[in-house]
């Protein structure tokens, strides 16, 4: 068996050595993986710090999508492990990875550790939440539609994750910690200076996910419930974030009755339980929920570890 290490970096130079420096000091020997960086830059010291590791150096202007589909329309591997260039992986995952693969496993999502450039390991949480964070997935190659994946412009995660329910691939997860989830300024997780910034892009980046997960439910058209749900999720959030968003009762009940069944204890029902009840609640208890998960911010800190961190502690409450 063979692993392709993909990379990706858009616009952003001061992370992606660490990033393959974290994936060339495996502890599985190199033959057995090869490292892949898809770009759109070109920087005279990365360049030649990844053409004397022997690495594939891609340079291109594209989409997420269009970057992951040349990553891996050039790659040999069974295996496609993703990494985004400002986060790491741990000196064993691919070790990891290798042992799961070579019994069986389709689909391996592990969970993450969180680190600031200046402070490592500030907070430590498992969602149970199998399509977060595409630096903690790793897919069979033969499972992903390369038709469908040019088009994506965001949440590759999701889409990977689908490519592998739609094959009914055996999907293997592990609460081990083997990336580590850089969060900086730059991250789809930024940290916020003022509560409307902070408002302006917990409402953005959740329609934006909904309008993409939309587009997946015509790819994936036998996942269709899974996908509406999700979708609900985003949705219900949207509407935390802006008063005027609709939504109709049916979908609320859509959503409790759909997750009845077997799926109590999933993080997605439980945070789903969260983010309906607040979009329903008074604007008065909306925006103290929104300031309380504003001030919870610390210097490294922000609003989307403590809701994690609530989630995690819910995750661990049975539901009878």
């Amino acid at each position: 068996m063979f692993i392709s290490v993909i990379i990706t970096a858009y616009n952003r130079q001061e992370f992606l050595t660490d990033a393959v420096n974290s994936v060339l000091n495996q502890n599985l020997e190199r033959k057995y993986y090869e490292i892949i960086v898809v770009k759109n830059f070109t920087d005279t010291n990365i360049d030649n710090f990844l053409n004397s590791n022997g690495i594939i150096n891609i340079i291109m202007d594209g989409t997420i999508g269009e970057f992951l589909y040349k990553g891996i329309s050039v790659s040999k591997g069974d295996v496609i492990s993703f990494l985004d260039d400002d986060d790491l992986f741990s000196h064993n995952k691919l070790t990891i990875i290798f042992e799961k693969f070579s019994n069986l496993c389709n689909y391996l999502h592990n969970s993450q550790k969180v680190f600031t450039s200046n402070e490592m390991d500030i907070k430590r949480y498992n969602t149970n939440n199998l399509s977060f964070n595409l630096s903690s997935i790793s897919i069979r190659k033969e499972l992903i539609n390369m038709n469908f994946l040019r088009s994506i412009k965001t949440c590759p995660d999701n889409f990977i994750f689908y490519c592998a329910l739609s094959k009914n691939a055996r999907i293997c997860s592990t609460d081990l910690k083997f990336t580590m989830y850089r969060l900086h300024n730059s991250t789809s997780v930024k940290m916020h200076n003022n509560i409307d910034e902070f408002i302006k892009m917990q409402y953005d980046v959740s329609e934006m996910i909904y309008k993409q997960l939309n587009e997946y439910k015509k790819m994936f058209p036998d996942l269709s419930k899974i996908i509406i749900n999700d979708m609900l999720l985003n949705r219900f959030l949207m509407k935390i974030y802006n008063s005027k968003i609709k939504i109709g009762f049916t979908y609320y009940f859509r959503f409790i009755f759909s997750f009845m069944h077997g799926r109590k204890q999933s993080y997605e029902y439980k945070i789903g339980i969260i983010y309906m009840i607040m979009s329903l609640s008074p604007g008065i208890v909306k925006k103290a929920f929104i300031k309380k998960a504003f001030k919870k911010k610390s210097k490294h800190i922000n609003a989307f570890i403590f809701i994690h961190k609530i989630s995690g502690i819910l995750a661990s409450i049975k539901i009878y």
